[in-house]
């Protein structure tokens, strides 16, 4: 996997694609507040995995304690 872009690298980017395009100042502004909230919703998916990931490992654990709790009942 690649190494995230630096806030610099991202930000050159941004404003190189501000001039190809032709990209109005409100627009401008508007991309950028859809930047800050992609990366909000980002962190979100980010905490959202981590609780996926326990919730899955409990499901397993209860699985495997309800299989030795039939087999303790055998």
């Amino acid at each position: 996997l690649s190494a995230p872009p630096s806030s610099l690298d991202a930000k050159s980017l941004f404003q190189h694609l501000v001039e190809i395009l032709q990209v109005t100042p409100e627009q401008a502004a508007a991309l950028k507040d859809s930047r800050f909230v992609a990366k909000e919703m980002d962190e979100c998916l980010k905490a959202s995995l981590g609780v996926l990931q326990e919730l899955r490992l409990r499901l397993a654990q209860c699985g495997d304690d309800l299989e030795n709790e039939f087999n303790n009942v055998r």
